[in-house]
């Protein structure tokens, strides 16, 4: 069982890590295409702090479940961002 799962994580890992189907072609290119993209401007506002709320509904045979959710997330720069809390309160009904 154990062989089974780490063989399959691996193959699972070589499947995301190697994207398909993405072959340059044999024709010459323009030297437009080959060029890279980038921003004009800079961002004029950036996101230090972000609370966000969820609702949810999930209905059962027996039960209905309605979660309300809540989180806040601090934005150290651009790319990364550290998720400070998230909570979540789950009401029954039957």
């Amino acid at each position: 069982m154990k062989k089974r799962f780490i063989l399959c994580f691996s193959l699972l890992t070589l499947l995301l890590l190697f994207p398909c189907g993405q072959r340059e072609s044999f024709s010459e290119e323009n030297e437009a295409d080959k060029r890279h993209v980038y921003a004009i401007q800079n961002r004029v506002f950036h996101c230090y702090h972000e609370i966000g709320a969820s609702l949810g509904y999930f209905p059962d045979d027996f039960y209905r479940l309605y979660p309300i959710g809540l989180h806040y997330t601090f934005h150290l720069n651009d790319y990364l961002a550290w998720e400070v809390a998230r909570g979540y309160l789950m009401i029954n009904q039957e």
